[in-house]
């Protein structure tokens, strides 16, 4: 009889004991949705890399709106001597329109260059827009912070 109440009691200590255990739960559940650190390792990387490239954009835009400027003023100082040209003397004008053909080559080559900044603009704003469907979801910070260890130790 002893027996039988130790056999039908035995259940309710071990789940006591099952109950008692620590439970580590997993730190990465499985297709949680968050970014893997492979994934926000490279998120990571192409976000750097849009960053400097940004950086040149925004120095090489500057460079052309002082350009651009200089541009117009060259162009108002042009417009100023064509009214005061004696269109008798054919030295001065051959030598105006050597200057304004001068001219008209800078405004070609910088529209050009615009352009080109245009389009490298355009570029990176499509890049970005990848990047934020790539990588807008939520990452691990530990994850992040092992990728920023990782990354100490090698530069």
């Amino acid at each position: 009889m002893k027996s039988h109440r130790i056999l039908a009691m035995l259940p309710l200590f071990v789940s006591a004991a099952a109950l008692a255990q620590a439970y580590y739960p997993d730190p990465h559940p499985l297709y949680d949705g968050a970014l893997t650190r492979d994934e926000l390792r490279e998120c990571m990387y192409r976000d750097e890399s849009l960053a400097a490239r940004q950086e040149r954009i925004e120095r090489d835009k500057a460079a052309a709106d002082a350009e651009t400027d200089a541009v117009a003023q060259a162009g108002t100082r042009l417009a100023d001597e064509l009214r005061d040209l004696d269109n008798g003397n054919l030295a001065a004008v051959a030598s105006y329109n050597a200057r304004s053909a001068e001219h008209n080559r800078w405004v070609h080559n910088h529209n050009r260059r615009i352009a080109e900044l245009n389009a490298r603009t355009a570029s990176l704003n499509g890049d970005s827009a990848r990047l934020d469907t790539l990588c807008a979801r939520s990452y691990y910070p530990s994850d992040r912070d092992a990728i920023l260890i990782e990354r100490s130790r090698t530069r």
